[in-house]
This record gives C-alpha cells, structure tokens and sequence, in this order.
C-alpha cells in the first residue's frame, strides 16, 4: 500500500492526462487464499483500477504435477471462486487468472478449466480475463489453438492467448 500510495504522489498521477492510473500485481494461489480480506477493502479505495493476475495454471491434478506446481486442483478451484467473488465485490479490482496449455497435456487439463470457465459461472461476465499460455515456446501447434479457440467459444469469461510467459 505504501509503494502505491507513494508512487501516486511522486508521478503526479493526480495531474495527469491519465484518467484512471493502472497498479498490476501479480500472485499465486496460496497467497490469494491467505490474503485478508481487509486487503482488498484497501485496494480498492486506492485511487488506482488494480489488476491482480494469478498464476492458477490448472485445475488437473496430473497437469499441476507435471509441470511442478506445489499446489492441489482443490486449491486452484478456491482460488478461483475467491477471484470471482472479487471481481463481484469490488469495482476497481480485476483478478485475472493465467493457465497453462500444451498439445502435450491430457484432455483431462482442458476438460478441467472448461469446468472453470463455464461450468461454475451462471452468466457471462466482463472481468476476470483468463489468460492461456503455450508451455512451448515456437509457434502454438494447431491443436494448441484449436483448444483454445474451443475453450474461448465456451468461457463466459473473457480469455486470450498469452505466448510470452515462461514458467
């Protein structure tokens, strides 16, 4: 808070053409479970729109093991409820959610974040942007975007490919 408070009054984003000043944050899983919810009360007071990404990477248990997250698929769901009751609630905070992708990766992964991203939100929503990223590096293979444009058809929440991360 006081990195953002501070840098608010040093660049003068109160005289700025800027109309609403950005803050991007980035955590994990646990961290956002652990989070108090005052911190979000906080945030969005702050005279910033705040985008907080979270790398969820995926809800596949096997997947999460492969690529070697220390987290469980029960912890990622959580998060993600967690991220969609803040984005309800607050009207100047984004939770974003950054996934994995790969032809390489079992069906049980896509199946998974379809699960996410459709099933367990009623109705389209305008935050909370997903964001799915190739764990190969070259160009997405065409089964890699197929995935994704599937998977893109049929989340009620916003998502995109994200080609630059590495893990």
């Amino acid at each position: 808070m006081f990195a953002a408070k501070e840098s608010y009054d040093r660049f003068g984003f109160a005289r700025s053409y800027m109309t609403q000043p950005r803050l991007y944050l980035f955590g994990s899983v646990d961290s956002l479970l652990h989070a108090d919810p005052h911190l979000f009360e906080t945030l969005n007071a702050l005279p910033f729109a705040t985008f907080i990404n979270i790398g969820l990477e995926s809800f596949d248990p096997a997947t999460l093991e492969h690529i070697g997250k220390p987290v469980t698929a029960r912890k990622v769901g959580l998060a993600f409820d967690k991220m969609q009751s803040i984005n309800r609630a607050f009207a100047r905070i984004e939770m974003t959610g950054n996934f994995v992708m790969d032809d390489q990766l079992s069906p049980e992964h896509t199946q998974a974040l379809l699960v996410l991203v459709r099933h367990r939100i009623t109705h389209t929503l305008p935050k909370g942007s997903v964001y799915l990223s190739p764990l190969a590096f070259a160009r997405p293979s065409r089964e890699v975007l197929y995935d994704f444009y599937r998977l893109k058809t049929a989340s009620r929440l916003p998502m995109f490919l994200y080609i630059i991360q590495r893990l």
